[in-house]
Formats: C-alpha cells, structure tokens, sequence
C-alpha cells in the first residue's frame, strides 16, 4: 500500500539547513518499517506557516488522500501540521474521514477520543509557545534599538552602504555612495524623481538588486534619514493575514525608536534638509488642467492592457492616451496607440450605457435564454457548502464532547470555549451562504422573478439619467462596473449587473469610426460567471 510523507518548515531560511530533509528521513524510515510503499511523488515538502490551514502543498495532500491515492500519512510532529490547535483537530478528521491512517514519528497517538483530545493540547501548546517565541523576539529587537544598534540588516541592504553581519555594523560603500550624493546634488539642482531616475539610468548606475532606478526607488533614497546617520525602529507595526499577505500600520510616534550613530552619514543635514523643502515646493506643470476625465479608472487601452489616462494640449484639447505609450525611467514606451478624442470616447460609451439602462430589453431577453439553456448549476457550489456545514458540525460535537467527557478537569474551559466560538462563526456564515444558495435555485425556476428586479432597477436609474452631474455620472459607472477597453478606430464597453444577470455580446454600427461591443456579465460570486476575453499584456511569471 502507498503512503505520503509531508514535511514543513515555516520559512526559507529553515530550508537552508537540513530541517526538511530530516523530516522527510525519519517519515520515510517510520513507513518502509510498516510494509509501506513511499513513491516520490507522494512525498510532499512545503516552505509555509504553520498558522494558516489552507497552505498549497498541504492541499495536494488533502486531495491526494480524498481521491484515495494514499492510505497513510507521515509526519515528522503533530505540529507539521499546523500551529492552531483548531487547525490541527480539523486536518486530522479531514484526512480521518478518508480512510488515511495518519501518523507522527515523534509523539504518535491512537485515533481515540484520547488521543485527539492529547493532539488537541499539543497544538494548543505549540500556538503558545510561538506566541511566546515571537513575543521574546520582539522584545529583544526593542532592546537592542534602544541600545543604539539595528536589530537586524533588512533584505539586501540599504543603498550606500553594507552591512557586516560578522560585526553586525553598516559600513560605507563608497561607489554606491557616490551616488547617493549625485541624486541628492540633481534634486538640490531642480530634478524631480523621474528626472533624477532616468539621469541615473542613462548613466548606467543600478539599485542594490541591479535593477534600473525607479521614481519610486529615488523619491524613498531622498526621504531617508539614515543618510545623515538617523535610523528608525518599529515605525510599523506588521499583521498577517493569510500566507504570504501582511498588513502594515504606523505606530504610534511616542512608541518609534530613533536610533543614532549607527549608520554614518554620506551627506550632511543641511542638504537633506533642503532637499526636503525642494521636494515640498509646488512644480506647475505644462500640461496641468482643471478639466475633469469622466473615464479615468474605468478604461484601459485594448491593444495592450494598460490604463488609459486623461490628458491636456494647450490647456485647452482633452483626449486619452494609453499610459504605456510615454517611457519610463526604467522602460521605454512599449504601445504605440494614437491618442483618442475625450469627448468623443466619453459621448460615445455614455449613450451607450443610457440606452442599456433605458431599454433592458437586452438583459431580459438574454436572461430569458440562460434559464430556458439550462445554465447557471450551482450543484457543486451546494455540494461544497454542504460538506463544509457537516465537517464544522462535526468539529463542534467533538469540542462539545469533550467537555463533557472530561471528568478530571484536565481541559481548560476558557481555552475550549475559545476554540468553539471560531468554529460556531464559520459554521455560522458557511451555513447563511448555504442559504443563499438554496434560495438562489429556488429563485431559478421563476426567470421572470429576476426580470421584474432588473426592470425596476433600471427604471429607477433611468428616470435620473437627465438630471446627473460629472460626480453622478461616475458614481454611475462605479455602480455598474463599467469597463471601457479602447483603441482610437474602436472600444468596448463591459457592464456588470446586479441581481442575477448573465452574458451577452452585441454590435452596434454607428456613423462614428467605432465598433462597439457590450458585455453583460453578473459579479464576482454570481451565477453564470463568464469572463470576457482579456485584452491585458501577458506579464511575466516571477
């Protein structure tokens, strides 16, 4: 019989050293010396947090055991699992349901009510125990800034300047130095960002990471005080949130460490601070404009994906250009559209979505067509919430459970109490969703039900077409989701409806030099989810 083998560490510098590979060894060595078969392909390795239950390797796993491809599963510790006792309890019945015996070398445990209530407690101890592990770090960061002395050299380090971490001392990179001072020279001297980026470029320097100068890259090198030898600690204050994903908020300002005569300075005060106050003096510019755009952040160039812009010749001609026909700093301009008329373009997608909302004999009609196709299933989406409301009830049984099979005391009631109140919530909510649902296929029998909802929406909208303003229009198109894609010679226009509105293509002919096509889709979430063909340029994978 085949078994798996999962092993974890929570982040890449663990898997410099041998972590994985030990895990990994001792799982492999526990499942030959029970008669199991470990094929390469079943055994698992992941760089992730132990905090999150959803993780991208782990979720091979639940599907490899859900089709039945393994009949065991090997662990190095209960805590390869994961971090929060919840999680913990929640993958170890997932995987039980499926029939895989799941097994840990170090601290096995039999599947009993027991065993489950000691695995429970480990993970509880774990959640702890890094808690307090980041809780200690944290504090002594705190007390290494407040001694005078960063806490750590952060990535690849600053510009300027490398950082010994024999020592653990920032030290002066005089190459790198030389152009620091320059950029703060070519702002003192009337430069912006950008300017002060492509002069660095067409000079042939580079960022730390030998990338070309961004506007951003140079605009953070002039505003950076450890320049003259003033370091900040704990200025943000990091959450995560999910995987990778972090959430950053300033700290207060009585809470920021200052930090001096840590990082000598490459320039002095008087030229930071003068940078500063070129920075904060107003520059005109040539083509600034009063006149408002009423697609800005609704359209994007056809031909290669970008923004499409609003701009001004003479202070007086408004049209739109794709962002991606002027150059960068770092690039050059890769588009080569022509710029198109802003009244036109706007007359133009604006009548449009009047006649929409006047006469949606489109929609209804379309509508009509889904219900009468057959389309729109939402079986498997019931299917889903319907076994994800039977595993939660399940988990809150088994919590429940066992505070009444704990006789002696042994589990805290606060802490059970704590982990019950999370799976109730999602219970909860999987269970209003299941709701919706049900009401939503009750709904699909009656398309007329659906018809009357978007009539009467766009007559409400229709009767106040007349009498918007520019803020009323664009709140308009907010609500609607519109979204112009164009060239100069042709656009379309993509509208999302609420409630319940499905796909439609359609072509106009019109005495103007457009071709003209509306797309009708639902939201995010609805029914028949049709995705138009993108017209974005394809980005490289990092």
């Amino acid at each position: 019989m085949k078994a798996g083998v999962y092993s974890r560490v929570s982040t890449p510098g663990q898997e410099d050293g041998t972590s994985l590979e030990l895990q990994e060894r001792a799982s492999v060595a526990m499942a030959l010396s029970q008669g199991y078969e470990v094929p390469q392909e079943f055994r698992w390795r992941e760089v992730w947090s132990g905090a999150d239950l959803y993780r991208p390797v782990f979720d091979q796993v639940r599907a490899a055991a859900a089709r039945g491809d393994i009949g065991a599963l090997f662990l190095y510790h209960h805590n390869r699992l994961g971090r929060d006792p919840l999680h913990n309890s929640m993958a170890y019945a997932e995987l039980r349901s499926t029939g895989v015996d799941v097994q840990f070398v170090e601290g096995n445990m039999e599947d009993t009510p027991e065993g489950r209530l000691l695995l429970y407690v480990q993970g509880y101890a774990s959640q702890q125990e890094r808690r307090l592990f980041a809780q200690r770090s944290m504090d002594n960061k705190a007390a290494i800034a407040k001694s005078g002395r960063l806490p750590v050299g952060c990535g690849a380090g600053l510009f300027g300047y490398d950082y010994l971490r024999e020592t653990k001392e920032r030290v002066v990179n005089e190459s790198e130095a030389a152009v620091v001072r320059l950029a703060f020279a070519l702002a003192l001297g009337g430069m912006n960002d950008f300017q002060i980026a492509l002069k660095l470029n067409e000079m042939g320097f580079r960022t730390k990471r030998g990338a070309k100068w961004e506007h951003r890259t140079v605009s953070r090198m002039l505003a950076n005080e450890s320049y003259v030898g003033v370091d900040y600690y704990g200025r943000h204050r990091w959450r995560r949130l999910e995987g990778n994903v972090r959430e950053v908020t300033p700290r207060p300002e009585e809470e920021v460490i200052r930090i001096e005569g840590f990082t000598p300075p490459i320039i002095s005060r008087a030229v930071f601070d003068g940078v500063q106050e070129r920075k904060c003096e107003p520059r005109p510019r040539a083509t600034a404009s009063k006149k408002a755009y009423l697609l800005t952040s609704f359209s994007r160039c056809m031909s290669c994906g970008s923004p499409i812009v609003g701009a001004c010749l003479n202070r007086k001609w408004r049209y739109y250009r794709c962002r991606a026909t002027v150059p960068t700093a770092s690039q050059p301009a890769t588009c080569n559209e022509r710029y198109i008329p802003a009244d036109e373009l706007e007359e133009a997608v604006w009548d449009l979505v009047s006649e929409v909302v006047c006469d949606p004999s489109v929609i209804v009609s379309e509508l009509q067509s889904r219900f009468e196709s057959g389309s729109g299933n939402t079986a498997d989406e019931k299917a889903r919430l319907v076994r994800e409301v039977q595993e939660l009830g399940r988990e809150q049984a088994r919590l429940l459970g066992l505070r009444q099979k704990d006789k002696e005391g042994l589990i805290d009631e606060e802490i059970l109490l704590s982990q019950l109140a999370p799976v109730k919530a999602l219970s909860d909510e999987k269970r209003r969703a299941l709701a919706e649902l049900e009401e939503q296929e009750r709904g699909r029998d009656d398309a007329a039900f659906y018809q009357r909802r978007i009539v009467g929406v766009c007559e409400k909208v229709s009767s106040k077409l007349e009498t918007l303003d520019f803020d009323g229009k664009r709140e308009l198109l907010g609500a609607f989701r519109v979204k112009v894609h164009a060239t100069r010679d042709e656009f379309r226009v993509v509208l999302e409806v609420s409630p319940k509105v499905t796909t439609t293509v359609r072509t106009w002919e019109s005495m103007l030099p457009w071709r003209y096509a509306l797309i009708l889709k639902p939201r995010p979430g609805e029914w028949f989810a049709v995705k138009p063909k993108s017209s974005r340029r394809k980005r490289p994978s990092s």
